[in-house]
């Protein structure tokens, strides 16, 4: 691709008005893996391993009613094509409103700022996967040599998009080790809006434990991995639980 390629961004009201195949060409779990490199080893999941960002995980949240406009989180999927009308890069976004939670950024913390400096803080665009946290790739670039001519690009769309719709704010949830690289020494690259124009997003560093499943074959070793107090300790807990009479149960697609 060339260093000033040809290409248009559009915004989509739904997963379903474009392909399964021309999405999940960019939303590669591999190169999810790549992307996360430099992360946290438990933040690097393996090609099988993500699906959250695949045409199918989001249309079922679509097609369920778990997403939508009276859920406060209304599609704004980014998808860019090239000159021949092919997919190049797409982003999952959504229109947030409302305390509906799903997103998991501690929207309080941003609601407090914003109440003090007596704004409202909804409608705010969020880039990112819902009920999802765990990193992955906010902008999905379908060659990746191609990063670092497409995603200043689509960032600075989103700005103008949040600028023009008068969103309070833009947010990049749960991003991809190479794509807060970027932020952290590419973002001057990135040309000017026009002047007024919100600035360009700062990185927001949180800690937050993922549980790895080292490979075991039951709760049993699980609990064997452990040190006895603390085995003694999950014990007591779930005997707790069965004690309130709560059941749980799993269901598969199918049911």
């Amino acid at each position: 691709m060339s260093k000033q390629p040809a290409l248009r961004t559009r915004t989509l009201g739904s997963i379903n008005e474009i392909s399964a195949a021309d999405w999940d060409a960019c939303a590669d779990g591999a190169a999810i893996r790549r992307a996360n490199a430099n992360a946290n080893a438990t933040a690097t999941p393996a090609p099988h391993e993500y699906p959250f960002q695949s045409h199918a995980f989001l249309k079922a949240l679509e097609d369920s009613g778990s997403v939508g406009a009276e859920k406060g989180w209304t599609p704004q999927h980014l998808v860019v094509e090239d000159a021949a009308d092919a997919v190049v890069a797409c982003a999952p976004c959504y229109v947030r409103a409302g305390d509906f939670g799903g997103d998991w950024l501690g929207d309080w913390q941003w609601r407090f700022y914003y109440e003090q400096a007596n704004e409202d803080f909804h409608p705010c665009l969020l880039c990112g996967t819902p009920f999802t946290p765990l990193n992955g790739r906010c902008v999905m670039v379908k060659n990746e040599n191609d990063f670092d001519v497409i995603f200043p690009l689509i960032i600075k769309y989103l700005l103008k998009l949040t600028l023009n719709k008068r969103y309070s704010s833009l947010h990049l949830a749960f991003s991809s080790a190479r794509e807060a690289q970027w932020f952290e020494s590419g973002q001057r690259r990135l040309p000017p809006i026009k002047a007024g124009s919100p600035p360009m997003p700062a990185l927001r560093l949180d800690r937050y434990f993922l549980w790895t499943n080292n490979e075991y074959g039951d709760f049993v070793d699980f609990l064997a991995a452990l040190s006895s107090r603390k085995r003694k300790m999950i014990r007591k807990e779930r005997a707790a639980i069965r004690r309130t009479g709560v059941k749980l149960e799993r269901l598969r697609g199918a049911d």
